[in-house]
């Protein structure tokens, strides 16, 4: 199967134990124009920040075959591991593909 395109909702959870999961929904478009959807829990531990969680998507990434050159979106709650300008898992994706047109969303 080869990705035409593939984009993530992100939200991180933190259990009353302190262990942190980021869940991953992530929606791509195959070479026969069908949406599929995939969807994981990544196991950070106690945590959460994009230098943690940017790894574990990326494997993410890898081990379902997708090419970060056809990634087109992210979405998240707005949490800092998340969104920060400088350390944020956006930040690093964005590093990782250098994008000339990022257009975050946002969900709540």
């Amino acid at each position: 199967m080869r990705v035409q395109s593939f984009g993530f909702e992100l939200d991180e959870i933190t259990y009353i134990s302190g262990m942190v999961q980021v869940i991953v929904y992530c929606r791509f478009v195959d070479d026969e124009t069908k949406t599929i959807v995939k969807f994981c829990c990544l196991k950070i531990g106690v945590c959460a920040i994009a230098r943690v969680i940017f790894p574990k998507l990326n494997h993410f990434t890898e081990e379902h075959g997708f090419d970060w050159t056809k990634y087109k979106s992210v979405a998240s709650n707005g949490a800092a591991a998340m969104q920060d300008s400088s350390n944020g898992v956006v930040q690093k994706i964005s590093d990782t593909i250098s994008l000339t047109v990022f257009q975050p969303v946002f969900f709540r």
